[in-house]
């Protein structure tokens, strides 16, 4: 059984990775611990989804020395040069929440008179098991962002606006089940899976 800290402050994010791994049939135990207390905030200074997943995972290896899973991702408007992209946390500013994203997001879609517009998460996974030794892998869920003010208060980040392809409803009013299926980070969680199995062998 493979043992490995996951590298996030992120309650919302913990909580679906403990999903996909935790309560599946895969070989992983995923450890979680107060990142922020520890380490404090670690800052996402890189310029793209992979520089800043190795950033947490490198900081938080040295810090208590286990394999570590790290991630960054983020929601892209393929029309409008993948804004925000790597800003999608911080896309209305330091100290802003998923709300103050989404509203700014909303204001500019409004701005352009958009109901809709194609849109894409993406996600880069990095698995550090040694001093900077690691594995990545990347993951696209694609769909369309909705500027219509739908559910709000439910999911996380831009799920309330976010339409995946195939369906008629936003993330945020779809079960938790379908986005642990389908959703960027889920794929990628699962090509972790195949190279730690087939790492196992």
């Amino acid at each position: 059984m493979y043992k490995m800290l996951l590298a996030s402050n992120n309650k919302y994010k913990e909580r679906e990775f403990l999903q996909f791994i935790n309560k599946s049939n895969y070989p992983i135990t995923l450890l979680t611990t107060h990142l922020a207390k520890d380490i404090g905030i670690i800052p996402e200074t890189g310029s793209s989804y992979l520089d800043n997943a190795l950033i947490k995972a490198n900081i938080v290896y040295q810090y208590y020395r286990l394999p570590v899973l790290a991630d960054d991702s983020g929601m892209e408007l393929t029309e409008f040069s993948n804004l925000p992209g790597i800003y999608s946390n911080r896309y209305a500013g330091s100290n802003t929440n998923d709300k103050d994203n989404c509203n700014k997001l909303r204001k500019f879609l409004l701005k352009k008179k958009l109901t809709f517009t194609p849109a894409k998460y993406s996600c880069v996974l990095v698995y550090q098991y040694q001093l900077n030794k690691y594995q990545k892998f990347e993951a696209t869920w694609n769909g369309k962002i909705c500027s219509l003010d739908l559910y709000p208060d439910e999911g996380f980040g831009y799920d309330p606006m976010f339409i995946p392809n195939g369906c008629n409803k936003t993330l945020a009013e779809l079960d938790s089940s379908y986005k642990s299926t389908y959703s960027h980070r889920a794929r990628a969680v699962r090509k972790l899976m195949k190279y730690i199995i087939e790492k196992s062998l």
